[in-house]
C-alpha cells in the first residue's frame, strides 16, 4: 500500500502520512528509537506496538538481523522488484550527520549481502523513500534542509546494495518540502515532490536516468494541491492529486474534519521525460477529502478518497488510464449505514486481477477496539466481490499496511491473537498480525509476527510490508536489533484476525443512501399511491426538552405567535415538540420537499398513513395536545404531502397513543389506544373523505390491563384489527389478539380472538394481506430481555373468512433480540412477504432480512450494520425492493433516514414444515 500525503489538519495528521508513504519525518535522536507502529511503511517519531507476547512453543518467523540499534539510526526503508530488493538504513555521527547503508535483499526479504556504504549526508534529513529504478536497481530520495534552503537529492543504488552513482540534486526549494515519491520509467525514474506555503501545496517533477542522474531540472505540475500521490502503470506514469475548495466555514451540520467544497480529484500523466503528456483530466468534481490514495492496476490506476458531496461520507472509487482518462468514473460501491472513511488501496495483479479496499465504517466502531472493513472489487469496480472484517484490537489511528500478491492479499496490522479453542476472546493480547488472503478475502493465514530471533516473542514494532516475486517481508525491530522479518509461516492455533463479512447471498443490500437528516424519527408509515409513496414521519421529543429548529416549510412567526399563546393559557393548544411531515417518494425512492404537518405532535403517539380509494389522496392519522390532554389529529394530504384537511378525532380526557389506519370507500377506518377509561383500551372510528366521523368512537376491547400497538387491515366485507393486551397478566406481558370491524361504523363484530398465549410479551404486531389469505406477524419477547434472550417471530394466518389456518407458526430467533419488525407483502407473489429486524450486534445495531412464506423455514441473512446504538428502538418500513431504516446520525441527537436497496429472493427455499418451533440464525 501506498498512502497519500496530507496537510496538517485535515483527514490525517501529516506525519503520519508520510510515514505511511514510507518517508521518515526526522532522524531518531534518541539513544535507543522509540519503536515504529506497526502499520506504518516507515519509522515514525512516537510508539503505537502492541504488548509483548509471552514466549511460547508457537510457529515463528524467520528474521535476519540487518544491524544494531545505535544512536541516531533511522529506518530501514524497503523497495522490491521481482526477485530482487534492498533496505536502506542510516546512523547519525558526529552533529548528526547521517551516513546511509543498504543491503540487498533477496525475493523473500532475506539479505544476499552485506551492508554496503552509500556516502554521508549532512544533518536535517526529513524524508526519505527508496523505490526501483529503471530495469534494475534502486533510487533513495530525501529531502533536507541546508543553508540554501530545503533541497531533495537522489542517491542511485544497485542491486547489489552499493551505490551506482554520485548523490544529485533533485530540487532546491525557497519552501518546505513536505512529501517526495519517485515512480519507476522505462529509462529510470519520475520524481515527484510537494512543498507548501501554508495551507496548500504545490506539485513538482524530475526525471532520473537508469544510473540516477538528473536529466534536467524540475518542473512544476499542478497548485494548488491538498493530497497528492503518483503510480506506475504498465502504460506510463500517472500523476493525481486534489486540488482544495471553498472551507465549509458555517455549513450547517459540517462534520468536523469536513472536506473544502469543490475540491476536485484530478490526474494527470506523465511522458518519458517527465513532463505532462496531455491535459489534466477532472477524474470528480465534488468535496472530496484530501485522503487520497492511488495504487497500479494493470494498464490502469485506481483512486480512492473519501467523499462529502452527500449527507455523510462515502468511499469514493475511480478508475484512470495509462494517458490518465477516465475510465470508471467515480462512484461509492461499498454498503454501509453511516459514516465511511477511506484507509488505502491495494491491488492484485495476477490471473483474477482485483482491488483491495481498506476503510472504517463508523457504523462498526467499538470500545472494544477498531474495525476496518476490507473490499474486494474486479477491475470495473461496481461493486464487492468479497467483503471482511479485520479486527485491530485496539483503538489506534494508524492504519493497517497492505500489499498486493499475485494471488491476494496480504495485511500487517495490529490485531487480537486469539487462540483457536478458547471460547472467548475477552483479555487477548493485541500483537502484530500477518494475514494473508485470497483474492476474495478468503483467509489463508493468519499469524502473529512471533520470531526465531528473538524466542518466540513478538518484536517491538513492525513496519514496512513490502511484496517479493516469492514472499513478502518487514522491518521488525527487538531489545537490540533491527531485523528483516520474512512473512511466511505455518498458521498455528490461531483464530483468523479477518472475519468474513457479507455474505452478498439474497437478501443483500445493493446502495444504502441517505435521504434526510434533521431530529432522530420515532416512527414511519408509507401509503403507496398512483404516483409513488408517501413517507410520513414523526420525530423523537421529550417532553420539556427544548424544541428542534423549524423546518424551512413553516411560518416561524405564526409558531412563535402560538407558542406565547399557549405560555399564557395552556389550553389554547401544545407546546412545540415532535414534528410530523409527509415525503413523497418516487418510483426509484428518490424523496422530494418534505410537507410538514405539526410541529407540536407527542412522538409516543407514533403515526400513520393510508391512501384513500384510487391513490389520489391520503389520511395521517397523529397525536398532540389540545387543552392538556393527548388527541387523535387527522390530516388529509394530497400526492404531494401537503395538507388538504385536518380534523381532530377524539375529544375525551386521558391518554392516547398508538394510531393505526386504513382505507375503506368514502373514507377511513382509525384505530388507537385510549386511556379514558383508566387502562390502555383500544378504540376505532370510521370516518369519510372529509374527516367527518361516522357515528361515535367504539370501544373493541373490555378487560382489564393496557392494550398496545394496533394494526389493521380492511377486506371486503369487514375490517380486522390485531393489537397485544395484557389482561389477566401480573407482569404487564401481553397476548396478541383479533378483532372483527363492520366497515360502516368500526363496530366490533362478536368477540376478540387469543391467537397465541405465550410466557414472552407479544409485541411489534403486523397485520397483512397475503394474496388471497391474511398473516398476523408478531414477535414474542420478554420485555426488558437481555440481548442474547430468548426471541420467538410468530406468524397467525388467516384465510379468506378470517379463520386462522392451524396454529400460530413460531420461528425461534436464537442469540438475538429484535429491537424493530417491518414487512411487505405487495408485489412479492401470491403467498410470500419480506421481512426486515432490527437487532444488537456486538455494541451496535444491525439490520437482518428474509423471506417468509407459510410452511417454509426462512432463510435468513445479515444485510448490514446501523449507525445506532444496541438499546435503540428501530423500525424498519419495508416498501417493495427497498427498507427504509430511521438511524442515528454522526452527532448526538441527530437522525438519519437511511434508503437500503435489496435483492431479494422470492419464491423461498426451506423444508416444508408444520407448526413447530424452527431454527432462525444469521447466516
Amino acid at each position: 500500500m501506498t498512502a497519500s500525503s496530507t496537510r496538517a489538519g485535515r483527514a490525517r495528521p501529516t506525519l503520519l502520512a508520510l510515514l505511511a508513504a514510507g518517508v521518515a519525518a526526522a532522524p531518531f535522536a534518541c539513544s535507543k528509537p522509540p519503536p515504529p507502529a506497526v502499520g506504518t511503511s516507515g519509522p515514525p517519531a512516537a510508539s503505537s506496538a502492541g504488548p509483548r507476547a509471552p514466549r511460547a512453543p508457537y510457529p515463528t518467523m524467520a528474521a535476519s538481523k540487518l544491524a544494531p540499534i545505535a544512536p541516531g539510526f533511522t529506518g530501514p526503508y524497503l523497495a522490491s522488484r521481482g526477485e530482487t530488493g534492498v533496505a536502506v538504513y542510516g546512523v547519525s555521527g558526529q552533529g548528526g550527520e547521517l551516513a546511509w547503508s543498504a543491503v540487498p535483499l533477496g525475493a523473500n526479504g532475506a539479505p544476499k549481502g552485506a551492508a554496503k556504504a552509500l556516502g554521508k549526508m549532512p544533518a536535517g534529513v526529513t524524508l526519505a523513500v527508496v523505490r526501483p529504478l529503471g530495469a534494475s536497481g534502486f533510487v533513495l530520495v530525501t529531502a533536507r534542509t541546508s543553508d540554501r534552503g530545503p533541497l531533495v537529492e537522489a542517491t542511485p543504488i544497485g542491486e547489489d546494495g552499493g551505490p551506482l552513482g554520485q548523490r544529485v540534486l533533485v530540487h532546491q526549494a525557497s519552501e518546505p518540502v513536505i512529501w517526495a515519491d519517485a515512480a519507476p520509467s522505462q529509462a529510470g525514474a519520475h520524481v515527484v515532490l510537494a512543498t507548501t506555503s501554508g495551507r496548500e501545496g504545490a506539485l513538482r517533477t524530475a526525471v532520473l536516468d537508469a544510473k540516477g542522474t538528473l536529466r534536467g531540472p524540475s518542473s512544476p505540475l499542478a497548485a494548488p494541491a491538498s493530497a497528492w500521490q503518483v503510480a506506475r502503470t504498465s502504460a506510463g506514469t500517472v500523476v493525481a492529486w486534489v486540488t482544495p475548495g471553498a472551507a465549509p466555514a458555517g455549513a450547517p451540520g459540517a462534520p468536523a474534519g469536513a472536506a473544502a467544497t469543490g475540491a476536485k480529484v484530478m490526474a494527470q500523466a506523465l511522458d518519458e521525460d517527465g513532463r505532462p503528456r496531455g491535459a489534466a483530466s477532472v477524474v470528480a468534481d465534488g468535496v472530496a477529502e484530501p485522503d487520497l490514495d492511488m495504487v497500479a492496476f494493470g494498464e490502469r490506476a485506481v483512486i480512492g478518497w473519501t467523499d462529502r458531496a452527500k449527507l455523510e461520507g462515502k468511499v469514493v472509487l475511480a478508475a484512470i488510464d495509462g494517458a490518465a482518462k477516465v475510465v470508471v468514473p467515480a462512484h461509492a460501491p461499498l454498503l454501509s449505514a453511516g459514516e465511511q472513511a477511506f484507509v488505502g488501496l491495494a491491488a492484485s495483479n495476477g490471473a483474477d486481477p482485483r482491488v483491495l479496499v481498506a476503510w472504517d465504517d463508523v457504523a462498526t466502531h467499538a470500545s472494544s477496539g477498531r474495525k476496518i472493513q476490507l473490499s474486494s472489487l474486479r477491475p470495473d469496480l461496481a461493486g464487492e466481490a468479497g467483503h471482511a472484517v479485520l479486527s485491530v484490537g485496539v483503538r489506534d489511528e494508524a492504519p493497517p499496511m497492505l500489499a498486493g500478491t499475485p494471488d491476494g492479499f496480504v495485511a500487517l496490522s495490529l490485531a487480537v491473537a486469539c487462540k483457536q479453542d478458547a471460547t472467548s476472546c475477552a483479555g487477548a493480547q493485541v500483537l502484530p498480525v500477518v494475514v494473508r488472503m485470497g483474492t476474495d478475502l478468503a483467509t489463508l493465514s493468519s499469524t502473529p509476527l512471533v520470531l526465531e530471533p528473538l524466542g518466540g516473542d513478538a518484536p517491538e514494532a513492525a513496519w514496512g510490508l513490502t511484496c517479493g516475486a516469492r514472499g513478502c517481508f518487514a522491518a521488525a525491530m527487538g531489545e537490540t536489533d533491527v531485523m528483516i522479518a520474512e512473512l511466511e509461516g505455518p498458521a498455528g492455533p490461531w483464530q483468523p484476525a479477518v472475519k468474513p463479512g457479507r455474505t452478498g447471498a439474497p437478501p443483500a443490500a445493493q446502495a444504502v443512501t441517505s435521504i434526510a437528516r434533521g431530529p432522530r424519527i420515532a416512527s414511519g408509515s408509507s401509503a403507496r399511491m398512483a404516483t409513488g409513496t408517501l413517507l410520513a414521519t414523526v420525530t423523537e421529543h421529550h417532553e420539556g426538552a427544548p424544541p428542534p429548529a423549524l423546518p424551512p416549510d413553516v411560518d416561524a412567526r405564526s409558531e412563535t405567535e402560538k407558542d406565547r399563546a399557549v405560555q399564557k393559557d395552556p389550553r389554547r393548544g401544545s407546546r412545540r415538540g415532535a414534528i410530523v411531515s409527509v415525503t413523497p417518494l418516487d418510483a426509484q425512492g428518490k424523496p422530494s420537499q418534505p410537507a410538514t404537518l405539526s410541529v407540536r405532535a407527542l412522538s409516543v403517539g407514533g403515526v400513520a398513513i393510508a391512501p384513500g380509494q384510487g391513490g389520489k389522496d391520503a389520511c395521517v392519522a397523529w397525536v398532540a395536545r389540545d387543552d392538556g390532554d393527548p388527541q387523535v389529529f387527522l390530516t388529509r394530504v394530497g400526492p404531494d404531502g401537503k395538507r388538504q384537511a385536518q380534523e381532530m378525532l377524539t375529544r375525551e380526557k386521558g391518554d392516547v397513543a398508538d394510531v393505526a389506519i386504513a382505507a375503506v370507500d368514502d373514507g377511513w377506518i382509525v384505530a388507537w389506544v385510549d386511556g379514558r377509561d383508566g387502562n390502555g383500551e383500544v378504540y376505532a372510528a370510521r370516518v369519510d373523505h372529509g374527516l367527518r366521523k361516522k357515528g361515535p368512537a367504539q370501544r373493541i376491547t373490555q378487560a382489564p390491563g393496557d392494550a398496545a400497538g394496533p394494526s389493521l387491515l380492511v377486506r371486503e366485507k369487514e375490517a380486522l384489527v390485531a393489537f397485544s393486551d395484557a389482561r389477566g397478566s401480573k407482569d404487564a406481558t401481553g397476548d396478541v389478539f383479533l378483532a372483527r370491524l363492520g366497515l360502516e361504523g368500526a363496530k366490533k363484530l362478536g368477540e376478540e380472538t387469543r391467537l397465541a398465549s405465550t410466557p414472552e410479551h407479544g409485541r411489534s404486531v403486523h397485520l397483512v394481506q397475503v394474496g388471497t389469505d391474511a398473516a398476523v406477524v408478531w414477535i414474542d419477547q420478554a420485555p426488558g430481555v437481555a440481548v442474547d434472550a430468548r426471541s420467538v417471530l410468530s406468524v397467525a394466518w388467516l384465510d379468506a373468512a378470517s379463520a386462522m389456518k392451524g396454529q400460530p407458526e413460531s420461528i425461534a430467533l436464537e442469540g438475538v433480540s429484535p429491537r424493530g419488525l417491518g414487512l411487505s407483502c405487495e408485489g412479492s407473489g401470491s403467498a410470500g412477504c419480506r421481512v426486515a429486524i432490527t437487532h444488537p450486534d456486538g455494541e451496535g445495531l444491525a439490520l437482518s432480512a428474509f423471506g417468509l412464506r407459510r410452511g417454509e423455514a426462512p432463510i435468513v441473512r445479515g444485510v448490514l450494520p446501523l449507525f445506532a446504538r444496541a438499546g435503540t428502538a428501530i423500525e424498519p418500513l419495508v416498501i417493495g425492493d427497498t427498507v427504509l431504516v430511521p438511524d442515528d446520525g454522526s452527532t448526538a441527537g441527530e437522525g438519519r433516514l437511511r434508503r437500503i436497496t435489496m435483492r431479494w429472493r422470492l419464491p423461498l427455499r426451506g423444508a416444508p414444515g408444520g407448526t413447530g418451533l424452527r431454527p432462525w440464525r444469521l447466516s
